[in-house]
C-alpha cells in the first residue's frame, strides 16, 4: 500500500510577493518554507504554493536538503524534482493566473502545456494522425509541429536571436531542432531555467569552455540539479569541478566523496574539501 508524502505548504500574502519569490528561487529549483516543522534530511515531500489571489495550489515533487527546527525562523529548505520545462511554463501560468482570475482556472484544474519533448502522434494504415485518448485530434502536437516548421525557416543569426530572447517553448523547440548549435545563446537567454542549464551541462558533446562558463555561474550552481549535471560529465576540468564543489552544502559534498557514481577525479577533490 503506497504511503503519501508529507507537504509543506508555502502561501505568500501578494502575487507581488509570489513573482519575486519565483524569480529569487523557485526558477532556481530550491524553495524555503517559514515556519515548516521539520522533516528529515533527504526526505522527499510535496511542496505545496498557494496562490494569494486564486485560491490555487500549485504541488511539485521536492527533497528537504535543510532544516532550520529552531524558532524563531524555523523552516525547511528544499530542492524541486523533476522540474523539467513543461511543469516551469504551468508553474509560470499559474503564478500568472491572477491577471484574469474569471478566466484562469486554478493550477490544478488548468490543462498542462504541451511536451515539446513527447514523440509525435502516430500515424496509423491510412495515413492520418491517431486521435488521443478521448478521440481528439492532437491539436497541441500539430501546434508543436507547426513551430518547429517555423524555426526550421529561420536564418543563422534569427536563430541565434530567438535563442537568446525567445520564451521557453522556443528554446526547447530550437534545442531539439539544432542541438549544440544553440547552447551557447540560450545559455545568455535572461529567462532560461535551472533545468535548461542542467540538461545543457549533462551532455557529454558540450565543449568545455561551455562548460566552464556554466560552472562560473553562481546562480547556476545553487541548483543542485546543476551542480550533478556538472559532476557528471567528465568534460569539466579539475578547476570547474572545485568551483562545483565549493558551492555544495557539507551534506551534498560527503555524499560526493562517497558515491561511485562520480568520477574518482571529483570524489578526491570532494574530499580535499571535507578535510579543510
Amino acid at each position: 500500500m503506497a504511503t503519501s508524502l508529507p507537504c509543506i505548504h508555502v502561501s505568500f500574502e501578494s502575487v507581488d510577493q509570489l513573482r519575486q519569490e519565483y524569480a529569487r528561487t523557485i526558477r532556481k529549483g530550491g524553495v524555503f518554507a517559514p515556519g515548516a516543522e521539520p522533516l528529515p534530511d533527504r526526505c522527499e515531500c510535496t511542496l505545496v504554493l498557494a496562490h494569494p489571489d486564486t485560491a490555487g495550489r500549485f504541488e511539485l515533487r521536492a527533497e528537504v536538503v535543510y532544516v532550520k527546527p529552531e524558532d524563531p525562523g524555523r523552516g525547511v529548505g528544499v530542492h524541486l524534482l523533476d522540474f523539467n520545462p513543461t511543469t516551469i511554463a504551468a508553474l509560470e501560468a499559474f503564478i500568472e493566473s491572477a491577471s484574469d482570475p474569471a478566466h484562469s482556472p486554478p493550477a490544478e484544474l488548468a490543462p498542462p502545456p504541451p511536451d515539446l519533448h513527447a514523440p509525435g502522434p502516430v500515424a496509423d494504415p491510412s495515413g492520418t494522425a491517431a486521435p488521443d485518448a478521448h478521440g481528439d485530434e492532437p491539436v497541441a502536437r500539430l501546434a508543436v509541429s507547426a513551430l518547429h516548421e517555423r524555426l526550421r525557416g529561420l536564418t543563422l543569426a534569427e536563430q541565434m536571436r530567438l535563442a537568446r530572447e525567445g520564451g521557453l517553448q522556443e528554446r526547447v523547440a530550437l534545442e531539439r531542432l539544432f542541438g549544440k548549435a544553440v547552447w551557447e545563446p540560450i545559455l545568455q537567454n535572461q529567462r532560461v531555467s535551472p533545468p535548461e542549464v542542467a540538461r545543457i551541462a549533462r551532455m557529454g558533446t558540450a565543449p568545455t569552455p561551455l562548460l566552464e562558463m556554466i560552472a562560473g555561474n553562481a546562480a547556476w550552481l545553487s541548483s543542485g540539479e546543476v551542480r550533478r549535471a556538472l559532476l557528471s560529465n567528465p568534460r569539466l576540468s579539475e578547476e570547474g569541478v572545485t568551483k562545483v564543489l565549493r558551492h555544495a552544502p557539507k551534506p551534498e559534498l560527503q555524499l560526493v566523496a562517497s558515491q561511485t557514481l562520480y568520477a574518482s577525479r571529483v570524489r578526491k577533490i570532494a574530499r580535499t574539501l571535507l578535510n579543510r
